[in-house]
């Protein structure tokens, strides 16, 4: 049964034999001090459970200075016991924040009271803080733990958050492809300062964790334990800065309802074994932790699926190269015989539609990994879209769909880079001429919005359904599967119009044609230009 330890401050003998008697008879153990120099001295040794302090006591400090310097460096409530209740007393003695005042003479009920009502204060007022004191904890926790995806920085740092908050050693230990990795043992004392290690011998402490997934803690621990709990690396790494373990606790680091790794706290204090609230504190730092690395592991994968896309996109594209390259020229050259004509154009038409697969994929991959390259420079606009045209005019005159383009003569230059606004101009009008019927028409127009170039394609054709206007943007796309291509020249063009820090958008309704628009930074300092 727990006996609370009462550190009686008084300085007349009989009275405080007196209330030693009627403490022990309620069930108190109780230590005596005859003087504030004395009671100082006891608490900062032996610390009670609470101090009853009279308040005129003989000697250097009073019973008031004597509760200032306790409270100072320890968190014991005191209770005042007084034969004084003046106004100027309760007001200094008010200072030291007590929980509670006996007036002399006291019977032992209201005794007992006061000393229950205020161990019970005091314990209710700590917990307050202990759990005020562990959200902000976890709350710095999640927000330095997902500052990096690097897993190897979140795990320094969140042995930097527990050592030496929360233990003396700490040890995180992941599991790579089922296995686990070295634990990283991180240990911090006063003489020693910090101290870090990678260690394979991780204990059947860590082992246990690892393998079933549950919490495991050692309130105390004998040193015959320690060796087969902690592995003999880190119980000789204890040794060499002169700690020994005192109290353990391991949980598990779980994420998606699997097991990441586990966590080992080492306490090497005294009077500090981990209990339910330590526990509780380091499942929920453990679940934060999971987070942050399995974030920093699905960014890794990412980072390393794009990367191998990247390589297979590269090899494949130079080797498909040479091959569309050989097919071409070979084509080519049956194409100039006499009653080969057909069958070469067929093989032209076939290898220049794998060649613009082929760039397709590779700029799509490009603007996938923010790696899309531009070299901006002033241009005029007008000739631009003159080139785009005249290029797709043959097939629109095919069509019998007309182009035409109203760009004024007085608009500056847009700053940007040519070959790809080229690119986003001929894929726009292609698209119109594609799905315009014969005897329609398309309307190439630009104009200056403040600081940017706007441009807008227009067509008559049937309209592009409200439904699909929201998905025409997205990469691999199409309206039907019986579209040609492979869905990503508006995913290309959305993404060198993003990098030029444009924008772009599409407005259409059944029956009613469709306008794309997009714009363009001006150049710096560009003006409108003279009408010749």
């Amino acid at each position: 049964m727990f006996r609370p330890t009462i550190l009686v401050v008084e300085d007349e003998q009989l009275v405080a034999l007196d209330i030693e008697s009627r403490l022990v008879l309620l069930g108190f153990t109780v230590v005596t001090a005859a003087s504030g120099e004395e009671a100082v001295e006891r608490a900062r040794s032996s610390p009670p459970d609470l101090v009853l302090m009279d308040i005129r006591l003989g000697g250097g400090i009073d019973g008031i200075e004597a509760a200032d310097r306790i409270r100072s460096t320890i968190d014991v409530p005191i209770v005042y016991l007084t034969a004084y209740a003046d106004e100027s007393t309760l007001k200094r003695a008010g200072g030291s924040e007590p929980y509670g005042y006996v007036l002399k003479p006291f019977d032992a009920r209201e005794l007992k009271a006061t000393i229950e009502m205020a161990l019970q204060r005091h314990w209710l007022d700590r917990r307050r803080r202990e759990q005020e004191e562990q959200q902000r904890f976890l709350a710095e926790s999640s927000a330095r733990l997902a500052e990096s995806l690097d897993c190897n920085t979140v795990i320094a740092r969140a042995e930097e958050l527990l050592v030496p908050r929360h233990a003396e050693a700490c040890s995180i230990c992941l599991l790579q492809n089922g296995e686990p990795s070295p634990s990283l043992t991180l240990v911090q004392t006063d003489a020693f300062g910090t101290k870090q290690r990678s260690i394979a011998d991780r204990g059947a402490l860590l082992a246990g964790v690892l393998a079933d997934g549950r919490t495991r803690v050692y309130p105390t621990c004998a040193a015959g334990e320690l060796r087969e709990l902690l592995g003999s690396e880190q119980v000789a790494m204890l040794a060499e800065l002169a700690l020994s373990a005192r109290s353990l606790l391991c949980v598990p680091i779980l994420a998606r309802d699997k097991t990441l790794g586990a966590i080992l706290l080492v306490c090497c204090r005294e009077g500090h074994p981990y209990g339910t609230a330590e526990v509780s504190l380091a499942e929920d730092f453990a679940h934060r932790l999971g987070l942050a690395v399995d974030n920093a592991l699905l960014y890794r994968e990412a980072r390393q699926a794009i990367q191998m896309r990247e390589e297979v996109l590269a090899v494949v594209s130079h080797d498909l190269r040479n091959l569309l390259g050989t097919i071409s020229m070979r084509a080519q050259l049956l194409s100039q015989k006499r009653g080969q004509a057909d069958s070469p154009q067929a093989i032209l038409r076939t290898a220049k539609q794998m060649t613009r697969l082929m760039n397709d994929l590779v700029d799509a991959a490009s603007i996938d990994a923010s790696h899309l390259s531009l070299d901006r420079k002033p241009q005029s606009v007008g000739p631009l879209c003159s080139e785009a045209i005249d290029t797709l005019r043959p097939i629109a005159d095919e069509k019998s769909v007309a182009v035409e383009q109203s760009i004024p003569p007085t608009l500056p230059d847009a700053l940007c880079d040519r070959d790809r606004v080229l690119q986003v101009l001929s894929n726009l009008v292609s698209n119109a001429i594609k799905f315009t019927p014969s005897g329609g028409a398309i309307d190439v127009r630009a104009r200056r919005v403040n600081g940017s170039i706007e441009l807008s394609i227009h067509d008559t054709g049937p309209g592009i359904p409200s439904a699909q206007v929201p998905h025409l943007f997205d990469r691999f796309w199409r309206a039907d599967s019986h579209c040609e291509g492979a869905g990503l020249g508006l995913y290309i063009a959305k993404g060198i119009v993003e990098a030029h820090g444009g924008r772009i958008w599409a407005a259409s309704g059944p029956g009613g044609g469709t306008t794309f628009t997009f714009t363009l930074p001006a150049a710096r300092g560009a003006r409108a230009k003279a009408p010749a």
